[in-house]
């Protein structure tokens, strides 16, 4: 999916564009930060590699949004790669329960098992235990 659609997605959501960085010498790598009062979503591409990360407005962690899906479905495979389609459709289906996971009341908990999520994958990735 083009950045134009889901720019254009996430605007009709009610997000604005906060802040954008192309640097054409490193493949073409980019991102675009866009920001609700709620949570800020960061769209992203580094090597060819395209990704959607998350944050409470008030933080500074990032979350990738593929970890967020996972605890939103309960899904385990946690090392698989997502596309930006489907993550990008995930985002406009389960935004109000995105925004609930991330705000002031809910943000600690759903920090605390979006870590354990991280953990589990890089313990899946690489072999390791990710204490």
């Amino acid at each position: 999916m083009e950045k134009f659609a889901i720019t254009r997605a996430l605007e009709g959501i009610g997000f604005t564009e906060s802040d954008s960085k192309k640097d054409l010498q490193s493949f073409g790598d980019y991102y675009t930060i866009y920001f609700s009062p709620e949570i800020e979503i960061r769209l992203g591409r580094s090597r060819s590699v395209e990704m959607m990360d998350i944050r409470s407005i008030t933080e500074m962690i990032w979350f990738d949004l593929a970890l967020v899906k996972a605890l939103l479905y309960n899904e385990g495979k946690l090392n698989e790669p997502s596309n930006i389609k489907e993550l990008h459709l995930f985002l406009i289906k389960e935004i109000d329960r995105i925004k609930e996971l991330f705000n002031h009341q809910n943000y600690f908990s759903t920090k605390e098992k979006l870590s354990k999520l991280e953990r589990a994958r890089v313990n899946l990735m690489f072999g390791r235990s990710a204490t």
